[in-house]
């Protein structure tokens, strides 16, 4: 059929979603028997999405390989039901770095599922247009930190929160360029001219994306040894020692913790038990305050604002978020925080997104005061993980 460029019309649209739950009840060899539409698609043929569409191969072909049941794409976006549950359902129909996520940590694919949909982030939406804003030299915006959120530190994290797969070659050169233009004394990250700022968040920062995208350099360990031999004895971190340094520790904290949460593979022996240990640490004295409370009140106000990317600032969707991609057991200190989040779900099951961060940004995801995808994938998969539902997420 493929050869002589003969198309096929089954109604794919149906089968395709029902074959999912077949290969769930009576195995894939036995769907793949019974629901050929799989098989057809891998050979090449041209199939119809109804009695009445066009063809759209290869673009729903791509949709096969991406979950093989979850979505019906007609030229341009997403038609139909996918789940039953409106919610999931529109978050399945935005940008693949958020249909991918979904499929992992809401829908509980495995990688063969969700892994095809994660490769489209470079390839589609906004990773595309980051990863073609891209300099010849492997900089953005000319820049290596200031000028945010468009310099190369903040479009690489950017890259990283959409989940565009490590071993990239532009993020891996991005981020050569960090550690070439700024390591300082072979273990911490220094942009300024004179490299005489210190500040840990930074070299928390730079690190937790050198290690997430694969860098390989003796300096990612250095970065991680000197991180965990300046926690504080109360689990914390500062930024430097200024007198202002207590003012950012929650969000330094975070920082770190994510940058060592990268470095699991990075570190062995007995490295890597001290580097399990500050995460322990570090996790319990974000705990003690409740994740955001000091006599019953926010730290800071602008905590419980649900903003997205939360670059380097800290709030409480985003803690919740980094305590169970971590895999953190739920603690009753976190109650009141998740209780938070709860508490901001809109009666059409959606999360709204929260105040923005100032500053000169590539393009809009989500708009201030309206439902966010960002924020309901984030919220779900917290009450997920607080139910006991939640898994590590790689």
């Amino acid at each position: 059929m493929a050869e002589y460029n003969i198309g096929h019309n089954g109604l794919p649209g149906i089968r395709l979603v029902v074959s999912g739950l077949v290969d769930r009840f009576v195995g894939e060899s036995e769907s793949a028997r019974v629901w050929p539409q799989r098989s057809l698609v891998d050979a090449g043929v041209h199939v119809a999405l109804s009695t009445d569409a066009p063809c759209v191969y290869p673009d729903w072909k791509q949709v096969v390989r991406s979950g093989g049941s979850a979505r019906v794409k007609i030229a341009g976006g997403v038609s139909g039901q996918v789940t039953g549950d409106p919610v999931m359902d529109w978050l399945l129909e935005g940008d693949p770095a958020i249909r991918w996520q979904v499929m992992r940590d809401l829908l509980r694919w495995n990688a063969d599922r969700y892994g095809p949909e994660r490769e489209c982030v470079a390839t589609e939406g906004w990773g595309r247009q980051v990863l073609a804003r891209q300099d010849a030299d492997g900089l953005w915006s000319g820049s290596l930190y200031n000028g945010k959120w468009t310099s190369t530190t903040y479009a690489l994290y950017l890259l990283k929160v959409l989940g565009l797969p490590p071993g990239h070659p532009q993020a891996v050169n991005g981020c050569r360029r960090l550690l070439v233009s700024g390591l300082y004394q072979g273990h911490e990250i220094r942009f300024s001219r004179k490299a005489t700022t210190a500040d840990l968040g930074v070299t928390a920062l730079v690190l937790s994306l050198c290690a997430y995208f694969g860098l390989q350099d003796d300096a990612l360990p250095a970065m991680a040894r000197h991180l965990i031999e300046r926690q504080e004895h109360g689990g914390n971190w500062l930024p430097n020692d200024s007198p202002a340094a207590s003012d950012y520790t929650f969000e330094t904290t975070l920082l770190v913790q994510e940058a060592l949460a990268q470095c699991r593979g990075v570190l062995t022996g007995g490295p890597a038990d001290a580097l399990r240990e500050a995460v322990h640490k570090g996790h319990r004295f974000l705990l003690e305050h409740d994740l955001y409370l000091a006599a019953g009140n926010p730290i800071k106000a602008g905590w419980v604002s649900f903003s997205f990317p939360p670059y380097w600032f800290y709030d409480v969707l985003t803690v919740l978020d980094h305590l169970a991609a971590a895999g953190a057991d739920p603690s009753p200190r976190a109650q009141k925080a998740v209780e938070l989040v709860e508490s901001r779900r809109g009666s059409d099951g959606r999360w709204k997104l929260g105040t923005a961060h100032r500053g000169r940004i590539f393009f809009d995801m989500d708009v201030v005061g309206r439902p966010s995808r960002w924020n309901t994938l984030r919220a779900l998969r917290v009450l997920d993980w607080w139910s006991g539902g939640g898994v590590t997420r790689g």
